[in-house]
């Protein structure tokens, strides 16, 4: 929310119950401070200007906003002096809230169990959550998947004959090939409402949305019903001789170093007893990588060229089994969080290593370059790989777009 020749305040005003002064709307119900849904985020006292406007929405990204049942925008207005200072109070619509809460038990979920995920134990583990579900008194059909691409199928079979409740069962694979699903249906996406229940071995995307660990104490927050309008984005990969892939993501798409592990994880599997294929993978990878030249733009002029280690597309925080790759990412504000890791040593990727798990490089390793986009391209004439969320792509040049609250996900974000 931002205006080229005038500054900009926001105040968010819910719970308070302190309504704007000389506002229409100061009486209604929009304004109950008895409803414990609407919360609210103050932010008096910190404006917008042309000149620092990067800074302030930065700002205010990286502060949870959250169940805010109406936005109030302050116009500052100026008419040629100082002193004549009016305001507008504009109300966003309701297509701009960013929570949805839905009653679960009206509505029966169609559950997309992946039974291979987490080395085959997903099996063994859904019994006790069909007991819980059926004691929760929540209506579900269960669909069993067997191998790769049965989530996509499955989901977009379930879309298009009208199905609008969902539940991926599984692990981040699982996700993605739901959502793929989803978006390859042609329906509304912002119909539909996604849940997840963790039973896979990373679970990634589920850490930035504090879920709980096992899948039948997320039963217990699926039953409160509170969605996001989650934001989804899409890489679009064209190979030299023309041939195009595209691939939905709902977590991180990585290029370079992350894209490389998962095609080791892929095709040359080490094996260690004690240790997992993917620590494996990553060691091995770290060991034989080289750093590959590419250039990176943006539709908001952000430019880079030269040598990189990684690039990351992040809508969400956690990436490789719990690395916080993009800590200021935040999964329903309409940005990319893209971050450029310009090519480094092993000695120096190894002492940031605690760093990387933390999310703290982005802070301490001063080379990094970080910026917030909805369109990115990606061009290399090297062979760069890229994955998203664990689905190796085309070898290509790379288009990523942002499909802004584009799809209902259950959330726990506070």
């Amino acid at each position: 929310l931002l205006e080229q020749d005038g500054g900009l305040l926001l105040d968010a005003l819910g719970h308070l119950g302190v309504p704007p002064e000389n506002s229409e709307q100061a009486d209604s119900e929009e304004y109950n401070p008895a409803n414990q849904n609407r919360r609210s985020l103050c932010c008096l006292g910190h404006c917008f200007n042309s000149k620092n406007a990067a800074a302030n929405l930065q700002f205010f990204r990286t502060r949870r906003i959250t169940d805010i049942h109406r936005i109030i925008v302050l116009r500052h207005k100026t008419s040629g002096s100082t002193n004549n200072v009016g305001y507008n109070f504009v109300s966003l619509p309701p297509e701009y809230l960013l929570m949805e809460h839905l009653q679960v038990n009206e509505h029966c979920w169609h559950i997309l169990l992946n039974i291979n995920a987490n080395e085959k134990k997903c099996e063994a583990k859904w019994q006790p959550v069909a007991d819980k579900l059926q004691r929760m008194e929540i209506r579900f059909e269960l669909h069993r998947l067997t191998k790769p691409g049965d989530a996509i199928n499955t989901a977009k079979s379930l879309c298009e004959s009208g199905v609008r409740h969902l539940v991926a069962a599984g692990g981040d694979g699982t996700l993605n090939e739901v959502v793929n699903g989803i978006f390859t249906s042609g329906v509304n996406t912002k119909e539909v409402f996604l849940a997840v229940l963790p039973m896979g071995r990373g679970n990634d995307w589920i850490r930035t949305h504090h879920y709980p660990k096992t899948p039948e104490e997320t039963i217990d927050l699926w039953l409160k019903g509170q969605f996001m309008q989650h934001d989804i984005g899409l890489v679009t990969s064209t190979s030299p001789d023309h041939k195009t892939e595209s691939r939905y993501f709902i977590n991180i798409a990585g290029f370079g170093f992350d894209a490389d592990v998962i095609h080791n994880v892929t095709y040359h599997p080490p094996r260690l007893f004690g240790l997992n294929v993917y620590t494996l993978s990553l060691l091995k990878t770290l060991l034989s990588h080289k750093p590959k030249a590419i250039q990176v733009s943006t539709t908001d002029g952000f430019t880079f060229s030269g040598e990189v280690f990684m690039v990351i597309a992040a809508i969400c925080q956690y990436n490789g089994g719990g690395i916080r790759e993009a800590k200021y990412a935040v999964p329903d504000d309409g940005k990319i969080d893209l971050i450029v890791v310009p090519a480094m040593s092993i000695p120096k990727v190894l002492k940031h290593m605690k760093d990387m798990n933390s999310g703290n490089h982005i802070d301490k390793i001063k080379e990094i370059r970080m910026t917030l986009a909805t369109q990115v391209e990606i061009h290399s004439d090297q062979l760069f790989r890229a994955e998203t969320e664990g689905e190796l792509l085309t070898v290509g040049d790379y288009h990523i777009q942002l499909i802004p609250n584009a799809l209902n996900v259950l959330t726990n974000i506070e």
